[in-house]
């Protein structure tokens, strides 16, 4: 006979059971928005070799760079650089090479959007030795978390069984682990020879040499070798043997020999290493290769026109002058024979004065000279001219700039009056001591007499230094200062010997040697050469 109240009380009882069996967890925390993903909690980290640590952003955005900070032993504060990942999520690399054991703190921060900043859960490791890495899991196998050695011969104990109390849940037992080193591994540690960038002209045999370390756990043997992996061959051999035996921990010089290709540009060869198993392995977890990369260029002269000058630096029409002309070879290599000229007019066809040099050497300079403006070597009347000067005027040289060759310079002839200035210098002395903080005289007072008709336009007074050992000083110019009527004066003085000849060669005796030219309102020029003055060494 069906009985409801008997149904009712069996379903009420029923769910009673159900809901004692059941457990309500407390709600589980969300997953931070910010956390370290390697290492992880209690990893361990080699000592002198690098740790890669990664950061993840979940669901913010990063606003300018984050920052990770490291404390134990040693304490360092690392940028992090966010890069965007599909799914909302950013990721930050940074790499760090402890140079001492101990236990490491790891946090990372960020500005985020709003104003906010996230932090990241702490991450502690352990900084080791390689031998503390590789006796890790030789502990783990011998001595269980927890438990003691036992002596020799000693039979351990079964362990008993338990019953845990009621309402209480299973403690899991943790065991530590230690992520064991690859067998094959290598770090690179310096460029020994052709660093990056080096410079080479086509055709050049080189040797690259690099400096690496082995981080694996096996012993490269001596027929291990260098593989040639991607990239521009240069002539690489298919496998060069690294020639000794390198253990765990060593560093070893692998080299290659190398030939730079024909053609100017910018070259780079991959490598990596072979065991003698056939197994190619290279540079840090991933295998990376190292290169060489170099450059390729052709070594040329480089022919420019360093200064064009006159004497006197204004002509006079029919007087003569005479035109110097500098050429410098900028270029890396000798230049060989070429030729020179210099054009009154750059439209000009013909050249008024032409050289031939042999040869010029890298970063050297020669001056040419020649006689103008007579009738004998070609007149010119007396006006404004720009004069043109050209290095390898006969375009036979293979030059680095073939379009910087040429130079103009500003050339005025004078005319009317063709006659400067009447000059008559004299000087205080004819003789000057060095230094001049003890003897005297230190100084010497140079003056002219200057006049002309239509007036003195300047008067200007030219020396240099010579040593009595023939070192020869540059040549420099003073405008000389009107001290009365038709008179003009100037006082060499110890730092105008210096400006000519620096440092000077102190030794007995020397010379100064000097002139003076005067010009007048039409632009006519004259000259006085004097006689040296005399120049002597303090001895104190």
């Amino acid at each position: 006979m069906f009985r409801p109240r008997r149904l009712l009380w069996l379903l009420f009882v029923g769910l009673l059971v159900g809901l004692a069996g059941c457990r309500f967890d407390p709600e589980l925390p969300p997953p931070p928005a910010l956390e370290i993903t390697a290492p992880r909690e209690g990893d361990p980290a080699r000592v002198e070799r690098p740790v890669r640590v990664t950061v993840h952003l979940h669901e913010r955005t990063p606003v300018g760079q984050g920052t990770l900070s490291i404390r134990g032993p040693e304490e360092h504060d690392l940028p992090l650089a966010f890069e965007a990942r599909p799914g909302d999520m950013y990721i930050a690399e940074a790499e760090w090479t402890p140079m001492t054991t101990g236990e490491y703190t790891l946090q990372a921060r960020v500005p985020v959007a709003g104003g906010e900043e996230e932090e990241s859960p702490e991450v502690t490791i352990a900084v080791v030795t390689i031998s503390a890495i590789r006796r890790a899991p030789m502990l783990a196998q011998e001595t269980p978390s927890g438990a003691r050695p036992q002596p020799t011969g000693t039979p351990t104990p079964a362990p008993q069984a338990t019953t845990p109390s009621p309402g209480a849940s299973p403690t899991p037992t943790l065991t530590p682990s230690a992520t064991p080193l690859p067998c094959l591994r290598a770090e690179f540690v310096a460029d020994v020879t052709v660093p990056d960038g080096t410079v080479f002209e086509p055709g050049t045999a080189f040797t690259k040499t690099w400096r690496l370390r082995n981080t694996g756990s096996c012993t490269w043997t001596s027929d291990f070798a260098v593989v040639f992996d991607s990239g521009d061959r240069m002539d690489a051999p298919d496998a060069t043997p690294i020639g000794q035996t390198v253990t765990p921990g060593q560093m070893v010089d692998v080299s290659v020999d190398l030939v730079a290709p024909d053609t100017p540009g910018t070259y780079r060869a991959n490598f990596k290493l072979r065991s003698t198993d056939g197994r190619v392995f290279g540079l840090g977890d991933r295998g990376a290769p190292f290169y060489v990369e170099i450059q390729v260029q052709m070594r040329r002269p480089d022919l420019q026109i360093q200064a064009v000058q006159f004497d006197p630096a204004t002509p006079v029409e029919g007087q003569g002058f005479t035109v110097y002309v500098t050429v410098v070879n900028r270029g890396e290599v000798r230049s060989g024979p070429f030729s020179v000229a210099w054009f009154t007019d750059p439209a000009a066809h013909v050249a008024y004065c032409s050289w031939r040099v042999n040869d010029l050497a890298p970063d050297n300079a020669t001056t040419l000279s020649c006689p103008a403006g007579q009738q004998q070597n070609g007149y010119l009347p007396a006006g404004d001219y720009t004069t043109l000067a050209v290095a390898d005027a006969n375009r036979e040289v293979q030059e680095t700039n073939e379009n910087n060759n040429e130079a103009t310079a500003p050339l005025h002839i004078a005319s009317g009056d063709t006659t400067g200035p009447v000059l008559k210098p004299s000087a205080s002395s004819h003789m000057i001591y060095w230094p001049t903080q003890y003897c005297s005289p230190y100084e010497v007072t140079i003056s002219t007499y200057a006049n002309d008709e239509s007036g003195v336009a300047w008067v200007r007074l030219t020396y240099r230094v010579i040593d009595d050992t023939g070192k020869e000083g540059q040549w420099v110019t003073r405008d000389m200062v009107m001290t009365g009527t038709a008179t003009y004066a100037y006082t060499l003085t110890g730092d105008d010997l210096v400006a000519s000849l620096n440092p000077p060669v102190h030794s007995t005796q020397g010379r100064v040697e000097y002139y003076i030219t005067a010009a007048d309102t039409h632009g006519n020029t004259s000259r006085a050469d004097m006689p040296d003055l005399q120049l002597l060494y303090c001895v104190y």
